[in-house]
């Protein structure tokens, strides 16, 4: 029962120094990863489709080429992604970057309150 406790204490001990040593992770960064992966997206899917040349198809928007169904269809995935690509991709890389600063700036205000503080009890 004795090494068991001591087993017990020492496991503890290791997982409080897993946790002092690592440093806490912001709220907000996983909102930023999930704003960049986003924004990653919307470009990647832009970038297949331009690829895949569907640009060709987007001629049916304004009506000087008839194509069927189909690839009329294209031209407007192809226009959507576009949009996308153009309104969504920027706005999505300009919030995360907005978050970002604040992320360093709070970070660097309670920074100093930190050395501080153990400079007070040290």
């Amino acid at each position: 029962m004795g090494s068991g406790t001591l087993e017990n204490e020492k496991i503890a001990a290791a997982e409080n120094h897993v946790q002092a040593s690592s440093p806490p992770v912001h709220p907000l960064k996983p909102v930023i990863r999930h704003l960049l992966k986003n924004a990653a997206m919307c470009a990647i899917i832009f970038l297949l489709a331009h690829l895949l040349r569907l640009r060709e198809y987007t001629s049916v928007l304004s009506g000087t080429a008839s194509f069927g169904t189909f690839k009329s269809l294209l031209g407007v995935i192809y226009f959507m992604l576009y949009l996308g690509f153009v309104f969504l991709t920027p706005v999505l890389l300009i919030a995360a970057g907005l978050l970002e600063i604040v992320v360093l700036a709070n970070d660097k205000r309670n920074k100093p309150k930190a050395s501080q503080s153990s400079e007070i009890h040290g």
